[in-house]
């Protein structure tokens, strides 16, 4: 048709924002019903259309539109964005309960968390399993107080978390807003299609005689 894809570091063409990836027509004016919303975080490198009219495209990006695409993504001919897998992931609950951070089986566990884990959202499941150890701080961190023990949590987690980014949280009170710290350390370790991670707590032992500590997820 003498159309003709473009990528890379566009963010602006036409007077219009581009998201890295332009499509111009035959006189080359840019085509301003190819939409590619918000597009891409990071730069585009390669692009090809198949025969269907559908676009590879491969680059330095980790998200299209927002939604998680680590470095090679295949669009729709107009250049929408594939389905997001965790709405499709919640698509059966009813949409008030479809929230990242929504619980509808009452088990404790979020949705997103569910979503890494592949649990089923509407069916009670138990939460991930975490063990509790002690350590002195000297074997932890120069950061720490080499004289005092320090709570070590380990969790076993899917090594693909489909763009989601957990972490452990710590609290002294159950309100998750006070100074008490989850940090990770070590290298996790490799069990295959998931992976042990550590971390320790603060305040030590001595000093915060309770301490409360969940997963969290982000994306």
């Amino acid at each position: 048709t003498g159309d003709l894809l473009l990528g890379g570091a566009i963010t602006a063409a036409a007077g219009q924002p581009a998201g890295r990836i332009i499509l111009l027509n035959a006189d080359n004016t840019r085509d301003l019903d190819f939409n590619a919303g918000t597009g891409f975080n990071l730069n585009v490198n390669d692009i090809s259309v198949t025969s269907s009219g559908r676009i590879w495209v491969g680059g330095e990006f980790t998200t299209y539109n927002g939604i998680p695409a680590n470095k090679l993504i295949l669009l729709k001919g107009e250049a929408s964005a594939p389905a997001d897998p965790y709405a499709t992931f919640v698509a059966t609950l009813p949409e008030v309960e479809r929230g990242e951070t929504a619980d509808p089986d009452f088990d404790g566990v979020p949705n997103l968390i569910e979503f890494v884990f592949g649990s089923a959202p509407g069916t009670f499941t138990p939460k991930p399993a975490m063990s509790e150890t002690s350590a002195n701080g000297a074997s932890l961190s120069p950061s720490l107080d080499p004289a005092k023990l320090y709570r070590v949590v380990e969790i076993e987690t899917p090594k693909n978390t489909q763009g989601v980014t957990l972490g452990l949280a710590a609290s002294a009170d159950l309100s998750f807003t006070d100074a008490a710290t989850a940090t990770e350390f070590g290298t996790p370790t490799n069990n295959g299609t998931t992976e042990t991670r550590r971390y320790y707590l603060t305040p030590a032992i001595e000093d915060a005689p309770e301490l409360f500590w969940r997963l969290e997820a982000t994306r």
